[in-house]
């Protein structure tokens, strides 16, 4: 899955200066390094700057998080140390730095390399025996199934 997200400060009066932006850059390379993403496969990008009070960064990840924007944590932790004490209070709001707000569902997109064998399982089974909702899922399911099916075909061809 891949989340995109809208970062501004806590403080909603407070613009983002360079300084915070390139913290916030850096942290998303920190905070992809720490044992807690590396566990979950968790990727930070940073994206770009949106405007003077928001930045777009991307959360990548094998899984669907039930509440993305809470992820931003591992961002602050990262980011903080990073800052001046000038600079943390500018942005600082009832003991929160960043507020995250994760952009439309268009931005949000699954990522289907280096699944992993079960993933690869759940979807065959999805394909095979997971009703349909709409004539278009029928269309791409039954396309799926027959490629899977030469797949297997000429698997069995070559190798036995």
């Amino acid at each position: 899955m891949v989340y995109k997200m809208l970062i501004t400060a806590a403080n909603k009066s407070a613009e983002l200066p360079n300084e915070v932006v390139e913290a916030i850059s850096k942290a998303c390379e920190i905070a992809s390094a720490t044992a807690h993403c590396k566990r979950r496969h968790y990727h930070w990008i940073f994206c770009e700057r949106q405007n003077a009070k928001t930045v777009l960064v991307e959360l990548k990840c094998p899984n669907p998080i039930e509440n993305p924007t809470r992820c931003v944590s591992s961002l602050t932790r990262s980011m903080v140390p990073l800052l001046s004490t000038e600079m943390v209070k500018k942005i600082l709001y009832n003991k929160n730095y960043l507020k995250a707000r994760v952009v439309d569902d268009e931005y949000k997109t699954e990522t289907y390399d280096n699944l992993l064998p079960y993933q690869v399982f759940q979807i065959v089974s999805e394909i095979y025996l997971a009703p349909m909702k709409s004539r278009l899922n029928q269309k791409a399911a039954e396309q799926a199934r027959k490629e899977i099916e030469a797949a297997i075909k000429k698997y069995k061809e070559a190798y036995i």
